[in-house]
């Protein structure tokens, strides 16, 4: 996994200026298992307050197209989590985030289409934690909420 010196080193070594505020972002992402938008700002307003929620998004943009970190597509909201180079699946929580790996699971690999070169898959299977399962409301889990994504 990726560490904050890495993510500062990178961030350097594109040109772009080491300042507080991207040590503690780095800091925070490396801290914690997801994060929303939201929690990085509440947590850095109190310690930046002149800090704004695009900076925060500006950062989380260009931390995702260096590869350093994932964006998670969750239907409570995007998270963001430091890049995992990973064989096993993981499962996602749609209510609190947590990421449970899962070891053993086989799945097929989809056909590429011709001229078309498969380097990496991935593979995300999101629902619910058994914490969050009693907070829901609707009984049994949609098949939205079961989905499997596949990115390429």
């Amino acid at each position: 996994m990726v560490t904050k010196e890495e993510i500062l080193h990178c961030l350097a070594e594109q040109g772009y200026k080491i300042t507080e505020q991207r040590k503690r972002l780095a800091q925070m992402l490396t801290e914690a298992d997801t994060l929303t938008p939201l929690q990085m700002y509440q947590e850095l307003h109190l310690i930046f307050p002149g800090m704004s929620y695009d900076t925060i998004y500006r950062n989380l943009k260009l931390l995702e197209k260096m590869g350093l970190i994932t964006r998670l597509r969750l239907d409570g909201g995007d998270r963001y989590r430091l890049y995992r180079q990973s064989e096993s699946l993981e499962a996602i929580c749609l209510g609190c985030g947590e990421t449970i790996r899962m070891e053993e699971l086989m799945l097929p690999i989809p056909v590429s289409p011709e001229r078309f070169q498969v380097v990496e898959v991935h593979v995300e299977l999101v629902g619910y934690c058994g914490q969050c399962q009693g907070n829901q409301t609707d009984s049994p889990v949609s098949d939205k909420e079961r989905r499997i994504r596949w990115r390429s």
